[in-house]
């Protein structure tokens, strides 16, 4: 199934001919095509690329939460510090589901963070021990 949206709500559905497993994903971009159309000269306020379905109120949430944010829950944020040369991620416990990943270089595999997970209250956090070797994180529901 291929789903549509414009600023958040679903403009369109339609049966997909193929699985996007089928198709060939190199020399892909945006704005530029394999032929000699001519190139695209409008711009891109946001374009985001899922990991498997999402309902019509995760998209609707996602373009509410704005460009460069996710969309954990209703005023939910993640923060990030330095405590006692430890790295503290914390999100807030309403933001349930949610799993702390890594990953330790670009072009690699997310993977478990391998954190504590302790909750206090309304908050969540992750200690990652200041002897982990540097990486990115995210939340993945």
């Amino acid at each position: 199934m291929a789903r549509l949206y414009i600023n958040g709500r679903r403009a369109g559905t339609a049966a997909a001919s193929q699985p996007l497993s089928a198709v060939d994903d190199r020399n892909n971009w945006l704005g530029r095509s394999q032929w000699q159309d001519p190139l695209y000269t409008g711009l891109y306020d946001e374009f985001r690329i899922y990991n498997g379905p999402r309902l019509d109120a995760d998209i609707a949430a996602s373009f509410a939460a704005g460009p460069d944010s996710l969309a954990l829950a209703p005023g939910a944020t993640i923060s990030a510090a330095l405590v006692a040369g430890n790295l503290e991620i914390t999100w807030p416990s309403s933001a349930t589901g949610y799993t702390l990943e890594k990953l330790a270089a670009l072009g690699g595999t997310w993977g478990s963070a391998n954190a504590t997970l302790t909750t206090n209250g309304a908050t969540i956090s992750a200690v990652v021990p200041a002897g982990s070797a540097p990486g990115f994180y995210r939340l993945k529901q």
